[in-house]
């Protein structure tokens, strides 16, 4: 028996081109619960904005119009919001606590834009950080605080 070896060549794809523009742009990070949110703002030439999540359109992402204005907020409330482009990343949480965290840092990205646009900001309450987290499970009781039925009899 005679064994044959054969040699198969691979074919290497072209390498892609990739086209790097130096945009500049400003960064703001959000935290709401355990829902983080990198927001970039960029400049726009044009008069539209887009405003992106995750890779998707922001009325694909959120699909009521509450969380959407939630996070067109800040940019609303300086009428910016033909002005730049956003893109924002977002991990954990659930769709309120990361439109709260977006609404955050895209505030503090225009803090890093503009720093006369702080007090705007804090004067309709944009800049602040809301700390409050879910309360841990305790011994003995069924969640946080609800604990067992108690009867007299």
């Amino acid at each position: 028996m005679v064994k044959k070896t054969i040699k198969i060549k691979t074919i290497k794809p072209a390498p892609k081109k990739t086209v790097s523009v130096k945009t500049k742009y400003y960064e703001g990070i959000g935290r709401r619960k355990s829902s983080i949110a990198r927001v970039r703002i960029f400049l726009t030439q044009e008069n539209k904005s887009n405003i992106i999540i995750n890779n998707k359109l922001l009325k694909d992402y959120l699909p009521t119009m509450n969380l959407q204005r939630f996070i067109e907020e800040p940019l609303n409330k300086l009428k910016l919001k033909d002005k730049f482009n956003v893109v924002i990343k977002i991990k954990g949480g659930g769709i309120m606590s990361q439109a709260q965290s977006s609404s955050l840092g895209i505030a503090r990205a225009l803090i890093k834009y503009d720093s006369n646009l702080k007090s705007i900001l804090k004067l309709h309450q944009l800049t602040t950080r809301d700390s409050r987290q879910k309360e841990r499970k305790h011994i003995g009781k069924h969640g946080a605080r609800r604990g067992q039925q108690w009867s007299k009899r």
